[in-house]
């Protein structure tokens, strides 16, 4: 399912409707994975008009995904400011341009026990995100067993020989 691939493009940007489709596969290879419509939540700052450009691109691609497993993602735009008092996600999606507020991000997803989701792969490899999806140049999935492991997050043993896992 996942193969080798050269680092993020330089252009910041939102998941892409193919990333979002891998993004809502990966999620339904939780233990106890969701189901139905759920709502997953795309962080931008109020302050930083690209993160909110971002944030829109992501949930019109995460609109424009079909349902995968008996999941059906529905988006929703928050504040980095309001994180504190979201509830009822089953992610939290993490753009390009706010990866700099990865860890305040990931701290919040861990009280709720949910994953992160970027297209960052250092997020991924520096253990702030659990899942990261790309699609350029070619298909990659990597997950990292550590920040799954404090967000207390746990997948199926069949999803780690399918992505790339890292500790």
């Amino acid at each position: 399912m996942c193969v080798l691939a050269s680092a993020l493009p330089a252009a910041a940007a939102g998941l892409s409707v193919l990333e979002a489709r891998l993004a809502a596969r990966i999620l339904v290879f939780q233990e106890a994975p969701p189901t139905g419509e759920q709502r997953i939540a795309i962080v931008h700052a109020a302050d930083r008009p690209e993160s909110a450009a971002e944030a829109a691109e992501t949930a019109q691609s995460l609109r424009g995904a079909e349902p995968t497993g008996g999941l059906r993602l529905v988006p929703e735009l928050v504040s980095l400011s309001d994180l504190a008092s979201l509830s009822g996600v089953v992610a939290l999606v993490i753009t390009d341009s706010m990866l700099d507020a990865a860890p305040a991000i990931a701290a919040a997803a861990h009280s709720m026990r949910i994953p992160t989701i970027a297209r960052s792969i250092d997020c991924v490899s520096e253990q702030r995100c659990v899942i990261a999806v790309q699609s350029r140049p070619r298909v990659r999935i990597t997950l990292s067993r550590e920040a799954a492991t404090q967000a207390r997050v746990k997948f199926q043993p069949a999803v780690w020989v399918m992505v790339e896992a890292m500790p």
